[in-house]
């Protein structure tokens, strides 16, 4: 992986930023608060989907904007591919995270969910491993925490670490399994259930068989049946159409009687109707003819009205155009007016032109020569700052050097102290040795005692077993009882030196815990090398006082020379603002002339065209009068033309109403006529009908149909069982082949849940196992990581399974507290270095700040070895100060001022 760049719009203190990247280790460099370790957290918020504990992305905003967005380019650990990462942002939420193909320049993926995945994949790390968790301990570890971790007790470590290393995976995949047993077990129950259940269903399969035959029989005989109900029930069918048909023309006949006779009085009334009509028609005709000559003459008068409303409308047209041009031109005056009195401003104005020139200059002066002072005064700001930061250093750097003077005082106090419990450890020592000494001595004569009375108490010789005297009885008892005083005397002497040796190995103890606390206290002490280190600071630190001091004492007449520019400034007013106003108005001066010249034009014009239309308008004198005579005469005949037009359409109708009264006379007469006739054919009709024979007829075909109707029930009723059975009888047979499949199912299932078995069983033995030897690999890694960084292999950085880091060197193990700073940070970068290769193929990492609280010697060499670490293609190493640039192949210094944080330019 390859970080190539890094684009920042409104990201804490960046308004819009981009930094570009190289391979290699480049070094971040800037004052404290300039905005270094932003571009960490930037590159974890896009990249690791990072955000520090407690931090909102309200908390990533630049103050006074409500979005913001960080890109980082990269090249793929994937596919060696170069792609952008972009994440846009509010103060609620994240509203755009995606991928951009820098090659074909199209979005990849979109979304949150769909990001993280395709991250995880290009970044080569494991699925289940959380981006945030590596970013924050492995590859971006947050200024002042690097060390934190491994001062922590081991159950904070385990709770660091277990993540990473992804102890608990093997279990939880095992306890996954579980879920896996659970449902086999539980399919297996399901199919148990069905075999069950399939062979209750299979019991009636003999009985449906049986059934079958039955209704197979049934069905024969049935069908004889029905077939002779056909044959009886088509011969009455015929004689039951011919009574039929002979009952309908008797019914027909009686309906077209009545037909008839409700016809003939329809027209009766209808022909009564129009006799009525045609005498108000004729009534009507009488009318019209009597006001067809005042209707003629109100027609004639609206003719003359129509005529002259077309003059009317003619004349308010013109009148209304006239009204048009007189109103533009009383405008077109107006403007005219406003034009001359801007025309003269313009002429005032070049005028105050050329008296103001001469203090737009001096203006422009002022302000070149405020600039510099004021550039000046915040150049004095800073050196004051810079000043104040040298005084607060070199007071620290003077109470350091106190401090180690006063601790070396105290160093060889306790040195003197410490000789002195050495030398009482070491005589004790010889004390102890000398009670043992005495001890084994006197342990030996028990012995030698304890055997020579147990060899006298044995012996039934003349002789002593002990000096070859004559033994006799009395002897034998003397020599007896001299031994036990004296063993007797030599145990009390026992249990003294033993008591005596507990006595002497407490005083050692007690004394040894003594040494150790004051080694303890003697190592958190200072030691030469520290005291002329903080000397040799001291004096640098206040080489760089003076040097501020100086540069203060350069700049200090800049604030009074910005105080009197501004006021001269201020009493000289804007003039040059006043010259472009006045500027502005003379650049319309032609504009201006140019409009007065087509005003003119446009009211000469107007001039003309009203006196032509006042002109027309004359002819137009008498139209009013003339008007009022010709809507009087309309007035005169109204009442004889509304009399017209009401009778006129009634009028036009009494030969239309005569022809319809004789019409309607004959069809009468042809109505009467056709009714006898029907009369007649229906007596005829009657007599040739048998309505018995009818009824009989219809009884025996009913009969009969209705057990022909029984008997197709119970064949459809016999079929559709006879069916159903059938249907039974195949699903059964498909039951049987079921019951074999779900057999043979059960049997595979109980299989994987033996194997299911036996994989969680191996995953929960595999886990202690492999994790010991992760952490043995990891340490190794660390060990060579931490070889190459303080420039020295003899060294063995060891990591335990608590995760509790020490060093190994000659023989001798130092815990994690014991080591120096130096020596700490240098420990926790290699064992970060090793994880981060151990669980992830990302070879880029972050250090931010990995010198502070180093003397500068240390520093020096730190940075040094940092930057020769192998196996990494990029290292991004953020400080305050110049340590890395010598050492680094790239060199991004961040400044901050006014306008927010961003990259010294070259």
């Amino acid at each position: 992986m390859l970080i190539t760049h890094l684009e920042l719009e409104n990201f804490k203190s960046y308004a819009s930023e981009r930094i570009e990247f190289l391979p290699g280790t480049n070094a971040i460099i800037g004052a404290n608060g300039a905005g270094k370790s932003t571009l960490l957290e930037a590159i974890g918020f896009a990249l690791f989907d990072h955000l520090e504990q407690g931090m909102k992305l309200a908390n990533l905003l630049r103050e006074g904007t409500q979005a913001g967005s960080v890109i980082v380019g990269f090249i793929s650990s994937h596919d060696e591919r170069g792609y952008e990462v972009e994440r846009c942002f509010n103060s609620k939420s994240t509203w755009r995270y995606r991928v951009y193909d820098l090659e074909t320049g199209q979005c990849l993926v979109e979304g949150a969910e769909e990001a993280r995945a395709w991250l995880r994949q290009h970044l080569r790390v494991e699925p289940l491993m959380a981006l945030d968790t590596l970013f924050e301990n492995t590859i971006g570890v947050p200024q002042g925490t690097f060390t934190a971790p491994f001062l922590q007790p081991a159950a904070a470590r385990k709770a660091i670490f277990d993540p990473l290393l992804q102890v608990e995976e093997y279990k939880k995949a095992s306890d996954k399994l579980l879920d896996t047993c659970k449902w086999l077990d539980r399919e297996a129950g399901k199919l148990q259930e069905d075999i069950a259940g399939i062979q209750g269903q299979l019991r009636v399969l003999p009985d449906l068989r049986e059934e079958e035959g039955n209704l197979t029989d049934a069905l024969t005989k049935l069908e004889q049946h029905i077939t002779d109900l056909q044959t009886r029930i088509e011969d009455i069918s015929e004689e039951l159409s011919a009574l039929d048909r002979a009952e309908a023309r008797v019914r027909d006949l009686a309906n077209r009687i009545q037909q008839k006779e409700a016809l003939l009085g329809t027209h009766e009334v209808l022909l009564q109707s129009e006799r009525r009509q045609l005498q108000k028609a004729e009534e009507a005709r009488a009318q019209v003819d009597a006001t067809r000559a005042g209707h003629e003459a109100y027609l004639a008068a609206e003719a003359q009205l129509t005529r002259l409303e077309q003059r009317r409308q003619e004349r308010d047209r013109l009148s209304r155009k006239c009204s048009q041009l007189e109103a533009g031109l009383a405008s077109v005056e107006v403007k005219l007016n406003i034009l001359e009195e801007e025309l003269a401003e313009i002429a005032a104005a070049a005028e105050r032109m050329r008296a103001l020139e001469p203090d737009v200059k001096r203006q422009e002066e002022l302000e070149q020569a405020l600039r510099r002072a004021e550039e000046e005064a915040l150049r004095l700001e800073a050196a004051r700052r810079r000043e104040r930061e040298a005084a607060e250093e070199v007071h620290r750097a003077e109470a350091r050097v106190k401090q180690c003077k006063d601790g070396r005082q105290q160093a060889k106090a306790l040195e003197q102290e410490l000789a002195e419990i050495e030398q009482r450890i070491q005589y004790l020592d010889r004390q102890q040795q000398k009670c043992r000494e005495e001890r084994a001595t006197a342990l030996a004569e028990v012995e030698r005692l304890s055997k020579q009375s147990a060899a006298l108490a044995e012996s039934v010789t003349a002789r002593c077993p002990v000096c070859e005297a004559e033994l006799t009885p009395a002897r034998r008892e003397e020599l007896l009882a001299r031994n036990e005083q004296h063993i007797r005397d030599l145990t009390r002497a026992i249990a003294n030196l033993d008591e005596c040796l507990n006595e002497r190995a407490q005083q050692i103890s007690d004394l040894t815990s003594e040494l150790n606390r004051g080694q303890k206290r003697l190592q958190a002490l200072p030691s030469e090398d520290d005291l002329r280190e903080a000397e040799e600071y001291l004096a640098e630190r206040q080489g760089r006082w003076e040097d501020a001091k100086a540069e203060v004492d350069a700049l200090e007449k800049a604030p009074n020379q910005v105080e009197a520019l501004r006021q001269e400034l201020m009493d000289l007013g804007d003039p040059r603002r006043e010259y472009r106003l006045c500027e502005d108005r003379v650049r319309l001066g032609p504009d201006k002339a140019e409009e007065q010249r087509q005003a003119l034009a446009r009211r000469q014009g107007l001039q003309a065209e009203i006196a032509r239309l006042e002109a027309a308008l004359a002819a137009f004198a008498t139209l009013d009068e003339e008007l009022g005579a010709a809507q009087r005469l309309r007035e005169e005949h109204r009442e004889a033309h509304d009399t017209y037009m009401a009778y006129l359409n009634q009028a036009q109708q009494v030969d239309a109403h005569r022809n319809k009264v004789e019409q309607l006379t004959e069809e009468l007469k042809a109505l009467e006529e056709s009714l006898a006739e029907l009369k007649k054919e229906h007596q005829q009709a009657q007599a040739e009908y048998d309505e018995t024979r009818h009824q009989r007829v219809k009884e025996q075909l009913n009969a009969w149909q209705q057990d022909l109707a029984a008997r197709k029930a119970e064949e459809r009723e016999k079929s559709a069982r006879l069916e159903s059975v059938r249907q039974g009888l195949r699903d059964l047979q498909a039951l049987e082949g079921e019951l074999a499949r779900k057999q043979a199912a059960w049997e595979e299932l109980e299989r994987l849940r033996e194997l299911v078995e036996d994989a969680r069983e191996l995953l929960r033995k595999a886990g202690p196992y492999v994790t010991q030897r992760l952490v043995q690999h990891v340490s190794c890694e660390a060990s060579a990581f931490y070889g190459d960084v303080v420039g020295d292999h003899t060294g063995r950085l060891q990591w335990s399974e608590d995760y509790e880091l020490s060093l190994e060197v000659k023989g001798r193990k130092r815990t994690f507290r014991q080591l120096s700073g130096g020596e700490q940070m240098s420990a926790a970068l290699a064992l970060r270095l090793a994880l981060l290769r151990e669980i992830s193929a990302i070879d880029v990492a972050f250090f931010d700040e990995p010198t502070a609280h180093l003397d500068p010697e240390r520093r020096e060499g730190l940075a040094e070895r940092i930057t020769q670490v192998k196996g990494f293609s990029q290292l991004f190493v953020i400080s305050h100060d110049d340590t890395f640039e010598r050492a680094a192949q790239n060199y991004i210094r961040i400044v901050k001022d006014e306008q927010g944080s961003h990259q010294e330019k070259a």
